[in-house]
């Protein structure tokens, strides 16, 4: 700071001084600089400096940080946290985050988050509308938070990047053109907790009740329940969805209504309402683009494993010595604890339950189709796309676009209708 090194300045001439002057120099008066600050009695300068006065009273920075500190500090220091733990480990491997690095992650992440904006529409004021939304505590995003999640994002795209060693075949670049320009269907579904909740949706449509109206009522889904179990178009190979739940969908015929799928830890009932004939695009017209495409997938699931990675490390290396700070820490890994029990037990009492039907005879007419899914195979296309991360925004959207800071494919709300936190809970964890 400029006092500390003025009062260097003073300290080494007093050091030097060849005893008492004399004359008018002599006279204190005289001698005061006034580019010499009075450390010792100036306010800004005793450690809790005078920020703001209004009518004779003066408001000092303590008395602002620290219910700043305690409503928001500990969201923000998780931030800080990963991106210098990003910063670093790109720093052991030689390699600089550049600011052009910073702003071409700003932009792809606004083509994300604003996709649906329409043309001419300026994306930083969709931004501002967007941070300026009300959110809860723990979500809090303000233009400052936001900037530093470019920033680590910006560093983990470097870092993965540099970690790619996959080659794209062109078998990846086939499945890809199936995926997106293949024939699609479009499907409405239902998705239950249970086995015993699918028989009572099976009773309702046997007796001549819509599928919207029952999807609306029924189920489980919170995003597709509103529009009556309305799905977006999908492919055979979209890996948006599960498997067995492509595979169910495409084998029906328009207007039919599936028995029992399991997917992923849900039920659902599957009505195919409409078959899309393929797009007429030829392969090699939009090859480029596909291997690009099959890039940044693969990009984003190297950047999820980074993450999860200087998390877990964040999370066994991290010490907080405000106690303010370390009382949060605490409070969240007792959460997330007790959120791990909830779903152990949530997942334990449903295959009990699945069990317990399985073994019970029933006397419904509708035959029960109950399908696992298989394991996925691994290939270069089939790296799954990811939805918004830890470090970004809520599902909250300014006006009608829809918005996430994740650097990950948006997808369809998947029918097993699971959303992720953007805040940090425990640890630095993202989303961009």
């Amino acid at each position: 700071m400029h006092y500390v090194w003025l009062s260097g300045i003073v300290l080494g001439g007093l050091i030097t001084g060849c005893g008492p002057k004399t004359g008018p120099a002599a006279d204190p008066a005289a001698q005061k600089d006034p580019q010499v600050i009075d450390v010792a009695h100036n306010p800004d300068f005793d450690g809790d400096p005078v920020i703001a006065t209004a009518s004779g009273t003066s408001i000092r920075e303590s008395q602002i940080l620290k219910p700043l500190k305690e409503a928001y500090g500990f969201n923000l220091l998780m931030y800080v946290v990963q991106c210098e733990m990003a910063k670093d480990a790109l720093r052991q491997q030689g390699v600089t985050l550049a600011e052009s690095d910073i702003a071409n992650e700003r932009n792809w992440t606004l083509d994300q988050m604003f996709e649906n904006a329409k043309e001419g529409e300026d994306r930083e004021k969709l931004l501002e509308q967007f941070l300026n939304q009300p959110k809860p505590r723990d979500q809090m995003m303000t233009s400052t938070e936001f900037d530093i999640i470019l920033e680590t994002n910006a560093a983990m795209r470097k870092l993965a990047e540099g970690s790619l060693k996959t080659a794209i075949t062109d078998e990846d670049l086939r499945m890809q053109f199936d995926e997106r320009y293949g024939a699609s269907v479009r499907v409405r579904h239902i998705m239950c907790a249970n086995p015993q909740e699918v028989m009572k949706v099976e009773r309702r449509l046997a007796a001549g009740e819509d599928f919207a109206e029952v999807a609306r009522v029924e189920s489980r889904n919170p995003d597709t329940k509103r529009v009556g179990g309305l799905l977006p178009p999908f492919t055979i190979n979209d890996r948006r969805l599960p498997e067995n739940f492509r595979r169910v969908a495409f084998a029906l015929k328009e207007g039919e209504v599936s028995g029992q799928v399991h997917a992923e830890g849900s039920y659902h009932l599957i009505k195919l309402e409409k078959r899309i004939s393929p797009k007429a695009v030829k392969f090699e017209d939009v090859k480029d683009s596909l291997k690009e495409d099959i890039q940044n997938r693969l990009i984003v699931e190297a950047v999820k494993e980074i993450r999860n990675r200087l998390g877990q490390q964040a999370l066994a290396t991290l010490k907080i010595d405000d106690p303010a700070l370390q009382k949060e820490f605490s409070a969240r890994l007792k959460a997330r604890d007790q959120l791990i029990r909830d779903r152990e037990k949530i997942r334990d009492e449903m295959t009990k339950q699945r069990d317990t039907a399985a073994t019970q005879p029933t006397t419904e007419p509708a035959a029960v189709q109950v399908i696992d899914q298989p394991p996925a195979t691994k290939s270069a296309a089939n790296a799954s796309a990811t939805k918004p991360a830890a470090t970004e925004p809520s599902a909250t959207e300014p006006s009608a676009t829809k918005a996430t800071t994740n650097p990950a494919a948006i997808a369809p709300p998947a029918p097993g209708g699971a959303t992720t936190q953007p805040a940090p809970t425990t640890a630095p964890s993202t989303q961009q």
